[in-house]
């Protein structure tokens, strides 16, 4: 699990715990509502670091803003290292307006393309069925749960 803390100046807003899973299934999609919970993240930068085994720090960063409708969310992401970081993702999250249903898509930095729903699985967490597809054909399946 990592942590993300919202940073502004060295004051720490908040923070997120974020799983990676194997899903069993989808999540059901006629869930909770889960754009009040991602709402919070509008306005912030999100930074996690991460110690690795051999004393290397991995670091990730993601601005998100609200869309031009001021419901949805834009957000931009980096990765890296004590050596730079680098632009991993652009993703949109936004409530479809056929089926109500809240949905994203990210693009990656090698082309990938990941898609699907996200739910509130309370009030304070989130689940995104994260379904991943890279140039050449390979595709994986994620559930991604976040909790606020």
């Amino acid at each position: 699990m990592v942590t993300y803390k919202c940073m502004a100046g060295v004051i720490v807003l908040g923070s997120i715990s974020v799983a990676l899973s194997q899903p069993a299934e989808k999540s059901d999609s006629k869930g909770r509502d889960a754009l009040p919970v991602l709402s919070r993240l509008a306005g912030g930068e999100w930074i996690f670091e991460k110690k690795q085994e051999d004393g290397a720090v991995f670091r990730g960063r993601s601005i998100i803003e609200r869309g031009p409708d001021a419901k949805s969310l834009l957000g931009r992401g980096w990765l890296g290292d004590a050596g730079g970081m680098f632009f991993h993702a652009a993703t949109q999250i936004w409530r479809d307006p056929d089926s109500g249903v809240v949905r994203f898509q990210s693009l990656d930095e090698q082309g990938g393309l990941a898609t699907g729903d996200i739910v509130a699985t309370s009030d304070n967490a989130v689940a995104w069925d994260w379904n991943l597809s890279v140039p050449g054909g390979r595709k994986s399946r994620y559930r991604v749960d976040m909790v606020f």
